[in-house]
């Protein structure tokens, strides 16, 4: 009889092995919250359009956590509860990177004022990330049962489907992933439910896992399959939403089954290169379908064509345009292609440019003004130009359409763009109107006199043509807001741009650009009317977007930009004695990507200018941080609710004695500096970040750079600040009022 042996030798497990063993456990409830995390990601591909870069981080790295510590603590809710939290906020601080909190009390009530602070200084990004976390919480709560599972999926897909049929997203990709989690999670659930109530059963099914698995991954992929590769086949009856818009005398958007975003087809209420201008105004929706790409040494508008013939409700081709003298593209014209700018410079600007399939134009684009043309390759065949024309006079290049002879799908454009020298164009003297340059003066009969009285009171500081001008740019781009959507129920005048100016008062770009036509006629000043595309987006923009360190990249130089129907933009050009036509940008908040010499200078803009009834600012959350105060407080619990509330009214007390007594100050630096203070507290909550140790120079550098569109704002702002900062002279109530415009537009910008 043995009393007592070797206890038997414990070998420790291999690191394979463990892992292994770890992933076995309760293997049901891991995939089950791994299949689940992929559905809900889903939802983060469609929000991926609406957010910033940094939130689908956040919320991306909140899923991978809040799965991660599901697996690792299966069991304690709270534990489980409190690692995600931490999680979250390491996570959003990551990814955000705020100024750390200085000059923090050294007691605990510091410590719990600076540790609010700083998870203030996470919003609204830390929100974003909590709300992941609960989405995944609620839903892995939610599908206790086969049904709960099932309705979720099912919701989800209808959703999803619904989307994707009625708007501009293509989002099946993720119905099928969607489908195919779900119907991975049923399986599992099945199993689950299985070894529960049939253990014998169960195990001798799991005693054959390669035969199961395989049957499992055969029968799902199938599934998809069948749906994926089913061909597109037009409805036999039509479906009731289109039966009742049509009712409504509507169009209904037809949409391709191309990948990325639907092919909207071009109607009225799309945005896209228009083909009759005869009738402008009116609301659009952004389509984002891609039209061209452009490998371009430079940044530039894409020009397409030009209007001359202003109709008091639109632009018409020409008698004069119609009756020019076309020259084939395979041709060598025998005057020069480029503008008459003997009084500048010029730099090379090389395109190349490739259409989608299915995408045919009036014109072939380029940057101007086009020197030279060249056709491209496709699918290993030399494309035909034989249908192109050179328009010389008005520097751009026709294409006279015909069912049987395709639109060239790739083509390579040389351009000589100007270099505009502001001092050179200041000396240019009045225009003679020859007979070339008075289709562009030529105004319809009917147009009412309010407009050039308008014409001549912004610019009657202006000594020459192109301050004229300029001032003319500079009044439409900081007067009006910009909006695809403009209140047409305020407009009583039949004239266009006389409603635009003293009615409707907001639009998008082309009542920008024809109004400044319009008006620099009434001036004597030769303009058009100039229509074609916007830049697009470059790698070298995506760079910056996504705040890549280490990256010196020029945004107006060579890159390869994507130009999609939103893009679709118009413009005007005025012209010049010895200089040629020079474009211009009026419409708020876009700038113009041109070369220019280094002296521009601020235009001034006469004191008594007709203002236009701007909305009242929306009160934001920056002048104190009181309301989100119980916010902070659910985050760091009651035990600090009590110093949540001491910070909030603390913060807010500062904050609103110290701005509320510069802006009452009779001294409009002192103003205008609480001014640009409020306005720096705004751009952080709205991701603008910056540092205490940079200048205010410094930061607009680098946010000119990445965010383009604000560049014109913040020159000017830059400028007002700087001579109210630095300079022994005081602002004066115009430059005051003038920087207040420029932060009004920054606020409404962001």
């Amino acid at each position: 009889m043995t009393l007592w042996r070797f206890p038997a030798e414990r070998r420790p497990l291999r690191p394979g092995a463990a892992i292994s063993r770890w992933l076995l456990a309760d293997w049901h409830d891991k995939a089950l919250q791994l299949f689940l995390g992929i559905f809900l990601y889903q939802y983060v591909v469609w929000f991926d359009f609406y957010w910033l870069n940094e939130t689908v981080t956040v919320v991306g790295r909140a899923f991978v956590a809040t799965l991660l510590i599901a697996w690792l603590v299966p069991k304690y809710v709270w534990v489980r509860g409190f690692l995600a939290l931490a999680a979250c906020i390491y996570l959003t601080a990551r990814v955000v990177r705020p100024e750390p909190v200085r000059d923090v009390p050294d007691h605990w009530l510091g410590w719990a004022l600076g540790a609010v602070e700083y998870l203030l200084r996470l919003t609204p990004f830390l929100w974003f990330a909590l709300g992941a976390w609960a989405a995944y919480t609620f839903v892995h709560w939610y599908i206790k049962s086969k049904w709960r599972l099932f309705s979720v999926m099912s919701c989800s897909v209808v959703l999803f489907c619904v989307v994707d049929s009625f708007s501009l997203f293509r989002l099946w990709e993720q119905v099928a992933i969607m489908i195919g989690c779900g119907l991975m999670m049923l399986v599992v659930f099945h199993l689950k439910q299985l070894k529960e109530r049939d253990p014998d059963g169960y195990d001798n099914l799991v005693s054959y896992p390669v035969p199961i698995t395989v049957m499992i991954v055969t029968i799902v992929t199938a599934s998809l399959a069948l749906g994926v590769l089913a061909p597109s086949i037009r409805p036999i009856v039509m479906d009731p939403y289109t039966a009742w818009k049509t009712a409504q005398g509507e169009v209904v958007p037809a949409f391709s089954s191309g990948p990325g975003f639907a092919a909207l087809s071009l109607g009225s209420s799309a945005s896209g290169y228009s083909r009759n201008d005869s009738s402008l105004g009116g609301a659009f929706n952004f389509d984002y379908t891609p039209v061209f790409t452009v490998d371009a040494s430079r940044r530039s508008y894409w020009r397409g064509e030009t209007r001359s013939l202003y109709t008091g409700s639109g632009w018409e081709p020409s008698t004069f345009t119609e009756r020019n003298n076309l020259v084939p593209l395979a041709m060598e014209p025998d005057y020069p292609v480029a503008p008459a700018a003997g009084g500048l410079d010029t730099i090379e600007v090389t395109q190349t440019y490739r259409i989608l399939e299915g995408k045919s134009f009036p014109v072939l684009f380029g940057a101007p003004y086009p020197q030279k043309v060249e056709p491209g390759v496709f699918n290993g065949e030399t494309v035909s130009l034989g249908r192109g024309f050179w328009d010389t006079d008005n520097q751009t290049m026709l294409w006279a359409e015909r069912d049987d002879f395709p639109y060239p799908l790739t083509y390579s454009v040389t351009s000589s763009m100007p270099v505009i020298d502001e001092e050179k164009l200041k000396t240019a003297p009045p225009v003679e109107p020859t007979r070339e340059l008075r289709e562009y003066l030529r105004l319809p009969e009917e147009l009412p006199q309010r407009i050039a009285d308008l014409a001549a009171q912004v610019t009657a500081e202006a000594p020459s043509p192109y301050e004229k001008a300029r001032a003319l740019e500079t009044y439409l781009s900081l007067t009006f807001p910009y909006t695809n959507e403009p209140d047409l129920t305020k407009r009583q005048s039949a004239d266009f741009v006389d409603s635009f100016l003293f009615e409707v008062q907001e639009g998008y770009c082309d009542y920008f650009s024809t109004a400044m036509v319009v008006m620099a006629r009434t001036l004597g000043l030769p303009a058009r009317w100039v229509k074609g595309y916007a830049p697009g987006q470059s790698s070298n923009d995506v760079i910056f977007e996504q705040y890549l360190p280490g990256e010196d990249v020029d945004l107006d130089g060579p890159g390869t930009f994507t130009v999609r129907n939103s893009d679709a933009h118009s413009w005007a050009e005025v012209y010049f004695e010895g200089y040629g036509w020079i474009p211009f940008e009026p419409t708020s908040g876009f700038s113009l990507p041109i070369v220019q010499v280094e002296n521009e200078a601020e235009v001034a803009l006469p004191e008594d200018l007709p203002a236009v009834e701007a909305a009242a600012p929306v009160a934001e959350a920056e002048s104190g941080s009181g309301p989100r105060g119980w916010i902070v407080a659910a985050i760091v619990a009651a035990a600090a609710a009590g110093a949540v509330v001491y910070f909030a009214i603390r913060y807010q007390w500062l904050t609103l004695l110290r701005t509320r007594a510069f802006r009452k100050s009779p001294n409009y630096n002192v103003k205008l500096l609480a001014d640009v203070e409020r306005l720096m507290a705004r751009f952080k909550r709205k991701g603008l970040s910056w540092s205490e140790h940079e200048t205010f120079r410094e930061m607009t550098a680098r946010w000119k750079t990445q965010h383009t569109w604000l560049q014109k704002d913040l020159e000017s702002l830059l400028a007002a600040f700087e001579k109210a900062k630095y300079s022994g002279a005081r602002l004066t109530e115009e430059e005051y009022q003038h920087a207040e415009l420029r932060i009004r537009k920054l606020r409404e910008s962001l």
